[in-house]
């Protein structure tokens, strides 16, 4: 490898570590316009009666309209609104923490998990819909591509979810 190409490997790595790390501490409150991506903390409060829960995957992070709901059926609508790389939407059930799963290779190690659903290879400004029936207990929800999940500044894409 050339010192020109080092030089911009590096380069292009400081770039998206500071892309990273800038952006995890960013928090705004939401938008009147559904359609704008949103980087708002999830609310505190149930899912809307009969609605489904708005997903936003974008880069270092996931937001929620809602971090619980009743058990039963519950719809996700999901969207990509990055701007730079496809994402997934996995729903895990488990005990631990979003941030605690097992991990290798910036990734959380699948086996052994209890994967409910996925929604995998979400290109930019794709959405799609998911319905799953859920029973009462605590669900992770992350997007498990390599370098997703677990982020450069250490607070990757990853939320907990709770059904009651």
């Amino acid at each position: 490898m050339s010192r020109l190409e080092r030089s911009a490997l590096v380069a292009a790595s400081l770039s998206a570590f500071l892309l990273a790390a800038c952006s995890a501490g960013a928090v705004s409150t939401p938008s009147a316009d559904a359609t704008a991506p949103s980087l708002a903390s999830p609310s505190a409060t149930g899912a809307p009666a009969g609605g489904p829960i708005t997903v936003h995957l974008r880069e270092g992070h996931i937001t929620l309209s809602s971090v619980s709901a009743p058990a039963g059926a519950v719809t996700f609508e999901i969207k990509n609104v990055g701007t730079a790389f496809p994402h997934e939407f996995v729903l895990i059930r488990t005990d631990l923490d979003a941030a605690d799963l097992p991990t290798k290779d910036l990734k959380a190690i699948e086996d052994g998990l209890d994967i409910v659903d996925k929604v995998q290879n979400l290109q930019l400004d794709q959405s799609a819909s998911l319905t799953v029936n859920l029973g009462a207990g605590h669900y992770v929800i992350i997007c498990n591509i390599s370098g997703h999940y677990v982020g450069f500044s250490g607070r990757g894409m990853q939320i907990n979810f709770d059904v009651t």
